[in-house]
């Protein structure tokens, strides 16, 4: 049964349109995606129910094999994008973070895949588990994970970029002052420039993940305040058009 999720998951189109890659002003990632995602979206539905259902202890053994299997496929990245949303179902299931060391530096290495689908699907793995296994993700391998989310906002594709904004929100969610703070000076002036100049979707991701960024450091957030102050209000002036409505919230 598995394995015909994974066939439905795969079973989607090998191009990707333009219109993925940079969204029109105005889009909404949650609620509008593509009948293609809907198939991948609709097969991670599935192994989470059935997961839920037979239990981890029969499931995960099989869909590790079955991840494993796929992601090492080179020939077709449809496969790799299906097996790292597959993968990204799991954080909920697992009880000892530990058991996700040797899984954790290949979600990192396909952040840096020539195919942008698969960058974006290992940011959702990564924000997914963050949300999971909050607390416990982070401290573990907020060390690793954290740069690389960083070095990832500034993908060259805009829908790429705005995912990695919400990958960072979640991870921020359950990461600690101390691994933040020393990020700040690199993390700000980023977020900061894709909300001065990214599309509509980038602008409202990378805000939310500039205010979960904030909340984190606390009191250190001081020595940024004026400027974001400043950044903030522009923003809010430079954006007064029905496409920028959920970013001005």
């Amino acid at each position: 049964m598995i394995e015909t999720i994974f066939k439905l998951m795969v079973d989607i189109e090998p191009e990707i349109e333009d219109e993925w890659l940079k969204p029109k002003e105005g889009f909404n990632d949650a609620g509008q995606g593509d009948e293609a995602e809907d198939n991948v979206n609709f097969g991670k539905s599935c192994i989470d129910k059935i997961i839920s259902a037979v239990g981890e202890q029969k499931c995960l053994p099989l869909l590790s094999s079955l991840v494993e299997q796929m992601i090492s496929n080179q020939d077709d990245w449809r496969y790799k994008n299906a097996a790292l949303m597959a993968f990204s179902q799991v954080g909920e299931y697992i009880e000892d973070v530990k058991g996700l060391a040797a899984m954790v530096p290949t979600v990192l290495e396909h952040l840096q895949h020539p195919n942008p689908k698969v960058r974006h699907a290992a940011l959702h793995c990564i924000g997914q588990i963050s949300d999971d296994m909050t607390e416990d993700f982070q401290d573990e391998y907020g060390a690793t994970v954290l740069p690389a989310l960083i070095a990832t906002l500034n993908d060259p594709v805009p829908r790429v970029s705005a995912h990695c904004c919400s990958a960072v929100t979640n991870f921020m969610d359950g990461a600690s002052e101390d691994l933040v703070e020393p990020h700040m000076n690199t993390i700000s002036p980023i977020l900061a420039n894709l909300m001065k100049t990214g599309i509509s979707i980038q602008k409202e991701n990378s805000v939310t993940a500039f205010a979960s960024t904030a909340v984190v450091i606390k009191e250190k957030f001081n020595d940024h305040f004026s400027e974001t102050i400043d950044l903030l209000l522009s923003c809010l002036n430079e954006n007064g058009g029905p496409e920028y409505k959920q970013f001005r919230a």
